[in-house]
Protein backbone atom coordinates (compact mmCIF):
# COMPACT_ATOMS: atom_id res chain seq x y z
CA UNK A 1 0.00 0.00 0.00
CA UNK A 2 2.80 2.37 0.96
CA UNK A 3 4.88 1.32 -2.20
CA UNK A 4 1.50 2.13 -4.55
CA UNK A 5 1.08 5.40 -2.56
CA UNK A 6 4.36 6.16 -3.35
CA UNK A 7 4.13 5.36 -6.90
CA UNK A 8 1.55 7.64 -7.34
CA UNK A 9 2.58 10.24 -5.77
CA UNK A 10 6.05 10.26 -8.14
CA UNK A 11 3.15 10.20 -10.93
CA UNK A 12 1.14 13.21 -9.67
CA UNK A 13 4.38 14.81 -9.37
CA UNK A 14 5.58 13.30 -12.86
CA UNK A 15 2.21 14.92 -14.15
CA UNK A 16 2.25 18.07 -12.32
CA UNK A 17 5.76 18.72 -13.81
CA UNK A 18 4.67 18.21 -17.40
CA UNK A 19 1.72 20.39 -16.85
CA UNK A 20 3.76 23.13 -15.53
CA UNK A 21 6.66 22.63 -18.05
CA UNK A 22 3.43 22.94 -20.67
CA UNK A 23 2.24 25.62 -19.47
CA UNK A 24 5.22 27.19 -18.95
CA UNK A 25 5.94 25.80 -23.03
CA UNK A 26 1.82 27.49 -23.45
CA UNK A 27 2.96 30.75 -21.73
CA UNK A 28 6.06 30.97 -24.04
CA UNK A 29 4.33 30.30 -26.76
CA UNK A 30 1.75 32.58 -26.59
CA UNK A 31 4.37 35.47 -25.49
CA UNK A 32 6.30 34.47 -28.52
CA UNK A 33 2.94 34.71 -30.55
CA UNK A 34 2.19 37.70 -29.25
CA UNK A 35 5.56 39.12 -30.29
CA UNK A 36 5.68 37.92 -33.74
CA UNK A 37 2.37 39.68 -33.83
CA UNK A 38 3.39 42.65 -33.50
CA UNK A 39 6.15 42.23 -35.58
CA UNK A 40 3.86 41.24 -38.31
CA UNK A 41 1.33 44.03 -37.45
CA UNK A 42 4.98 46.27 -37.46
CA UNK A 43 6.65 44.67 -40.93
CA UNK A 44 3.17 44.66 -42.65
CA UNK A 45 2.76 48.62 -42.10
CA UNK A 46 6.33 48.77 -42.86
CA UNK A 47 5.19 46.55 -46.18
CA UNK A 48 2.19 48.95 -46.73
CA UNK A 49 4.42 52.41 -46.52
CA UNK A 50 7.08 50.77 -48.27
CA UNK A 51 4.24 49.70 -51.20
CA UNK A 52 3.05 53.03 -51.31
CA UNK A 53 6.63 54.89 -51.41
CA UNK A 54 6.94 52.21 -54.44
CA UNK A 55 4.08 53.15 -55.84
CA UNK A 56 4.60 56.86 -55.39
CA UNK A 57 8.44 56.05 -56.83
CA UNK A 58 6.55 53.98 -59.98
CA UNK A 59 4.65 56.92 -60.75
CA UNK A 60 7.70 59.34 -60.89
CA UNK A 61 9.57 56.97 -62.42
CA UNK A 62 6.52 56.51 -65.32
CA UNK A 63 6.54 60.37 -65.58
CA UNK A 64 10.76 60.78 -65.44
CA UNK A 65 10.37 58.47 -68.18
CA UNK A 66 8.02 60.10 -69.79
CA UNK A 67 9.90 63.08 -69.32
CA UNK A 68 12.90 61.01 -71.08
CA UNK A 69 10.94 60.19 -73.85
CA UNK A 70 10.09 63.66 -74.52
CA UNK A 71 13.59 65.13 -74.19
CA UNK A 72 15.07 62.40 -76.30
CA UNK A 73 12.67 63.00 -79.08
CA UNK A 74 13.13 67.15 -78.35
CA UNK A 75 16.91 65.99 -77.78
CA UNK A 76 16.73 64.47 -81.84
CA UNK A 77 14.69 67.23 -83.01
CA UNK A 78 17.40 70.19 -81.68
CA UNK A 79 20.19 67.63 -82.99
CA UNK A 80 18.91 67.77 -86.23
CA UNK A 81 18.04 71.36 -86.15
CA UNK A 82 21.50 71.60 -85.48
CA UNK A 83 22.28 70.20 -88.23
CA UNK A 84 20.61 71.88 -90.31
CA UNK A 85 21.38 75.18 -88.54
CA UNK A 86 24.86 73.96 -88.64
CA UNK A 87 25.02 73.85 -92.67
CA UNK A 88 23.06 76.94 -92.92
CA UNK A 89 25.38 78.26 -91.05
CA UNK A 90 28.92 76.84 -92.93
CA UNK A 91 26.02 78.76 -96.37
CA UNK A 92 26.26 82.03 -94.40
CA UNK A 93 29.35 82.23 -93.15
CA UNK A 94 30.42 81.07 -97.13
CA UNK A 95 27.70 83.83 -98.40
CA UNK A 96 29.29 86.11 -95.48
CA UNK A 97 33.21 86.12 -96.53
CA UNK A 98 32.41 86.74 -100.13
CA UNK A 99 30.03 90.15 -98.96
CA UNK A 100 32.79 91.40 -96.73
CA UNK A 101 35.25 90.93 -99.63
CA UNK A 102 33.40 92.83 -101.88
CA UNK A 103 32.68 94.99 -98.99
CA UNK A 104 36.44 95.74 -98.34
CA UNK A 105 36.58 96.19 -102.16
CA UNK A 106 33.57 98.84 -102.52
CA UNK A 107 34.78 100.03 -99.26
CA UNK A 108 38.03 101.13 -100.63
CA UNK A 109 36.16 102.38 -103.64
CA UNK A 110 34.32 104.45 -101.51
CA UNK A 111 37.38 105.59 -99.70
CA UNK A 112 38.59 106.52 -103.00
CA UNK A 113 35.61 108.38 -104.48
CA UNK A 114 35.53 110.37 -101.02
CA UNK A 115 39.09 111.66 -101.58
CA UNK A 116 38.45 112.06 -105.41
CA UNK A 117 34.88 114.03 -103.83
CA UNK A 118 37.19 116.20 -101.16
CA UNK A 119 39.47 116.72 -104.07
CA UNK A 120 36.75 117.87 -106.43
CA UNK A 121 34.38 119.72 -104.01
CA UNK A 122 38.07 121.78 -102.80
CA UNK A 123 38.53 122.85 -106.83
CA UNK A 124 34.85 123.90 -107.03
CA UNK A 125 35.26 125.90 -104.19
CA UNK A 126 38.42 127.69 -105.32
CA UNK A 127 36.76 127.86 -108.73
CA UNK A 128 33.51 129.52 -107.13
CA UNK A 129 35.81 131.88 -105.10
CA UNK A 130 37.82 133.22 -108.43
CA UNK A 131 34.39 133.47 -109.92
CA UNK A 132 32.06 134.99 -107.64
CA UNK A 133 34.57 137.63 -106.59
CA UNK A 134 33.88 139.30 -110.15
CA UNK A 135 30.64 140.24 -108.67
CA UNK A 136 32.27 142.23 -105.90
CA UNK A 137 29.81 141.35 -103.59
CA UNK A 138 30.53 143.35 -99.92
CA UNK A 139 33.86 143.11 -98.40
CA UNK A 140 35.04 140.91 -101.49
CA UNK A 141 36.21 144.58 -103.39
CA UNK A 142 38.83 145.52 -101.33
CA UNK A 143 40.92 142.95 -103.29
CA UNK A 144 40.47 144.57 -106.42
CA UNK A 145 43.04 147.71 -105.11
CA UNK A 146 45.98 146.45 -106.18
CA UNK A 147 48.55 149.72 -105.57
CA UNK A 148 51.13 146.82 -105.45
CA UNK A 149 50.74 145.33 -108.89
CA UNK A 150 53.79 145.14 -111.25
CA UNK A 151 51.54 146.42 -113.90
CA UNK A 152 50.43 149.31 -112.51
CA UNK A 153 53.85 150.25 -110.66
CA UNK A 154 54.58 150.31 -114.49
CA UNK A 155 52.50 152.54 -116.11
CA UNK A 156 52.53 154.96 -112.90
CA UNK A 157 56.05 155.67 -113.56
CA UNK A 158 55.88 155.57 -117.46
CA UNK A 159 52.85 158.55 -117.02
CA UNK A 160 54.63 160.33 -114.34
CA UNK A 161 57.64 159.11 -113.34
CA UNK A 162 56.98 159.14 -109.96
CA UNK A 163 56.36 161.42 -107.10
CA UNK A 164 60.51 162.79 -106.58
CA UNK A 165 59.22 165.12 -103.94
CA UNK A 166 56.64 164.12 -101.58
CA UNK A 167 56.43 167.41 -99.86
CA UNK A 168 55.79 169.46 -103.50
CA UNK A 169 52.14 169.35 -103.78
CA UNK A 170 52.49 171.11 -107.07
CA UNK A 171 54.29 167.97 -108.62
CA UNK A 172 51.00 166.13 -106.53
CA UNK A 173 48.14 168.13 -108.60
CA UNK A 174 50.40 167.81 -112.21
CA UNK A 175 50.49 164.08 -111.99
CA UNK A 176 47.34 163.66 -110.49
CA UNK A 177 45.79 165.32 -113.64
CA UNK A 178 48.39 163.09 -115.73
CA UNK A 179 46.89 159.90 -114.11
CA UNK A 180 43.31 160.68 -114.90
CA UNK A 181 44.00 161.87 -117.76
CA UNK A 182 45.63 158.35 -118.99
CA UNK A 183 42.33 156.23 -117.44
CA UNK A 184 40.07 158.74 -119.93
CA UNK A 185 42.13 158.50 -122.77
CA UNK A 186 43.70 155.30 -122.77
CA UNK A 187 40.21 152.67 -121.18
CA UNK A 188 37.47 152.24 -123.44
CA UNK A 189 34.30 152.12 -121.62
CA UNK A 190 32.76 148.42 -122.03
CA UNK A 191 29.50 147.38 -120.42
CA UNK A 192 29.46 144.08 -118.31
CA UNK A 193 28.52 140.67 -120.06
CA UNK A 194 26.70 138.71 -118.10
CA UNK A 195 28.28 136.57 -115.76
CA UNK A 196 27.64 133.45 -113.85
CA UNK A 197 27.10 133.53 -110.12
CA UNK A 198 28.46 130.00 -108.96
CA UNK A 199 26.54 128.42 -106.13
CA UNK A 200 27.32 125.88 -103.40
CA UNK A 201 27.37 122.94 -104.11
CA UNK A 202 23.78 121.69 -104.66
CA UNK A 203 22.79 125.55 -105.20
CA UNK A 204 21.30 126.97 -108.35
CA UNK A 205 23.67 128.91 -110.99
CA UNK A 206 22.18 132.25 -111.67
CA UNK A 207 23.71 135.30 -113.63
CA UNK A 208 24.51 139.25 -113.11
CA UNK A 209 25.28 141.77 -115.12
CA UNK A 210 28.59 142.38 -113.47
CA UNK A 211 32.18 141.60 -113.71
CA UNK A 212 34.97 143.18 -111.82
CA UNK A 213 38.07 143.19 -113.24
CA UNK A 214 41.46 143.46 -111.24
CA UNK A 215 43.63 146.50 -112.44
CA UNK A 216 46.38 145.03 -114.39
CA UNK A 217 43.81 143.33 -116.52
CA UNK A 218 42.35 146.53 -116.94
CA UNK A 219 45.17 147.59 -118.02
CA UNK A 220 46.08 145.06 -120.42
CA UNK A 221 42.31 145.22 -122.14
CA UNK A 222 42.23 149.10 -122.65
CA UNK A 223 38.45 148.56 -121.73
CA UNK A 224 35.89 148.63 -118.53
CA UNK A 225 33.24 150.06 -117.07
CA UNK A 226 32.90 152.76 -114.38
CA UNK A 227 33.98 150.48 -111.36
CA UNK A 228 36.84 149.12 -113.53
CA UNK A 229 38.46 152.53 -114.30
CA UNK A 230 37.80 153.90 -110.67
CA UNK A 231 39.71 150.91 -108.99
CA UNK A 232 42.50 151.31 -111.60
CA UNK A 233 42.53 155.15 -111.14
CA UNK A 234 43.16 154.21 -107.13
CA UNK A 235 45.00 151.57 -107.71
CA UNK A 236 47.52 153.82 -109.18
CA UNK A 237 47.02 156.97 -107.15
CA UNK A 238 47.76 154.84 -104.22
CA UNK A 239 50.83 153.48 -105.87
CA UNK A 240 51.86 157.00 -106.93
CA UNK A 241 51.79 158.37 -103.02
CA UNK A 242 52.99 154.65 -101.88
CA UNK A 243 49.70 154.73 -99.81
CA UNK A 244 50.07 157.55 -98.33
CA UNK A 245 47.28 159.45 -99.34
CA UNK A 246 43.74 158.43 -98.33
CA UNK A 247 42.07 157.13 -101.76
CA UNK A 248 38.66 155.37 -101.57
CA UNK A 249 36.43 154.04 -104.27
CA UNK A 250 33.07 155.96 -103.61
CA UNK A 251 29.88 154.56 -105.11
CA UNK A 252 26.31 155.99 -105.37
CA UNK A 253 22.76 154.55 -106.39
CA UNK A 254 19.84 155.48 -107.16
CA UNK A 255 16.42 154.11 -108.71
CA UNK A 256 18.02 150.52 -109.28
CA UNK A 257 21.13 152.18 -110.79
CA UNK A 258 24.62 152.84 -109.81
CA UNK A 259 27.59 154.68 -110.53
CA UNK A 260 31.63 154.50 -109.16
CA UNK A 261 34.41 157.13 -108.92
CA UNK A 262 37.14 157.70 -106.39
CA UNK A 263 37.03 160.17 -103.46
CA UNK A 264 41.02 161.65 -102.33
CA UNK A 265 41.43 163.38 -99.04
CA UNK A 266 43.57 166.58 -99.61
CA UNK A 267 44.23 168.71 -97.35
CA UNK A 268 42.69 169.19 -93.81
CA UNK A 269 38.70 168.79 -94.27
CA UNK A 270 38.97 168.86 -98.02
CA UNK A 271 38.41 165.98 -100.97
CA UNK A 272 38.78 165.38 -104.57
CA UNK A 273 36.50 163.32 -106.64
CA UNK A 274 37.49 162.15 -109.44
CA UNK A 275 35.30 160.22 -112.09
CA UNK A 276 36.84 159.13 -114.92
CA UNK A 277 34.20 157.15 -116.32
CA UNK A 278 31.61 159.88 -116.14
CA UNK A 279 34.56 162.48 -117.05
CA UNK A 280 33.69 164.50 -113.97
CA UNK A 281 36.47 165.75 -111.71
CA UNK A 282 35.86 168.24 -108.63
CA UNK A 283 37.64 171.51 -110.25
CA UNK A 284 38.83 175.14 -109.78
CA UNK A 285 37.57 177.97 -111.52
CA UNK A 286 40.43 177.55 -113.98
CA UNK A 287 38.73 174.16 -114.66
CA UNK A 288 41.90 172.32 -113.26
CA UNK A 289 41.42 169.63 -110.94
CA UNK A 290 41.16 170.47 -107.61
CA UNK A 291 39.88 170.32 -104.13
CA UNK A 292 36.64 171.54 -101.94
CA UNK A 293 35.09 170.88 -98.57
CA UNK A 294 33.61 167.21 -98.29
CA UNK A 295 29.91 168.50 -98.22
CA UNK A 296 30.65 170.69 -101.42
CA UNK A 297 32.79 168.03 -103.28
CA UNK A 298 30.25 165.57 -102.67
CA UNK A 299 26.85 167.81 -103.72
CA UNK A 300 28.92 168.71 -106.82
CA UNK A 301 29.02 165.31 -107.95
CA UNK A 302 26.00 164.07 -107.03
CA UNK A 303 24.31 167.47 -109.10
CA UNK A 304 26.24 166.58 -111.79
CA UNK A 305 24.72 163.41 -112.34
CA UNK A 306 20.84 164.71 -111.59
CA UNK A 307 21.74 166.77 -114.58
CA UNK A 308 22.11 163.90 -116.38
CA UNK A 309 19.10 162.54 -116.06
CA UNK A 310 19.73 160.58 -112.44
CA UNK A 311 17.34 161.21 -109.94
CA UNK A 312 16.75 160.09 -106.31
CA UNK A 313 20.42 159.18 -105.98
CA UNK A 314 22.63 158.82 -102.69
CA UNK A 315 26.54 157.74 -101.51
CA UNK A 316 26.21 153.88 -100.72
CA UNK A 317 29.46 152.87 -100.09
CA UNK A 318 32.91 153.35 -99.85
CA UNK A 319 35.97 150.59 -100.66
CA UNK A 320 40.08 150.44 -100.48
CA UNK A 321 42.69 148.24 -99.73
CA UNK A 322 41.63 147.76 -96.29
CA UNK A 323 38.06 149.39 -96.01
CA UNK A 324 35.12 148.77 -96.69
CA UNK A 325 31.80 150.88 -95.50
CA UNK A 326 28.20 151.44 -96.56
CA UNK A 327 25.81 154.08 -95.83
CA UNK A 328 22.01 154.56 -95.65
CA UNK A 329 22.43 157.93 -96.71
CA UNK A 330 24.68 161.01 -98.52
CA UNK A 331 24.44 163.13 -95.24
CA UNK A 332 25.40 159.88 -93.02
CA UNK A 333 28.53 159.67 -95.55
CA UNK A 334 29.78 163.05 -95.34
CA UNK A 335 29.67 163.25 -91.29
CA UNK A 336 31.49 159.72 -91.81
CA UNK A 337 33.94 160.98 -93.99
CA UNK A 338 34.46 164.08 -91.82
CA UNK A 339 35.27 162.58 -88.64
CA UNK A 340 37.81 159.92 -90.23
CA UNK A 341 39.96 163.43 -91.26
Amino acid sequence: MSEYYGEDCKSRILLMSIVIALMSFLAFLSYYYIKLESEYRTLRDTIARVSSELSKTQQSYNVLFENYVTLSKNYESLEEAYRSISKDYTDLKYEYDKLYSEYEKLNSKYSSTLKEKEKIESWYLSLRSSVNIRQGFGEEKKAFVTPNDVEVRKIVMETTGGWSDPSNWNEFWMDLEKLYNWVVNNVVYSYDSPSPVLPNICGELYWRDECYRFPNETLRQKRGDCEDQAILLASMILSYSSETCKTLVVQWVGNGVGHTAIVIQVGSGKITILDPAGRFYTSNPQGRIDSKDVKTAVEEWLTYWNKQGYSNIRIHLVFSKTLYREFLSTEEFIQWFLRSL
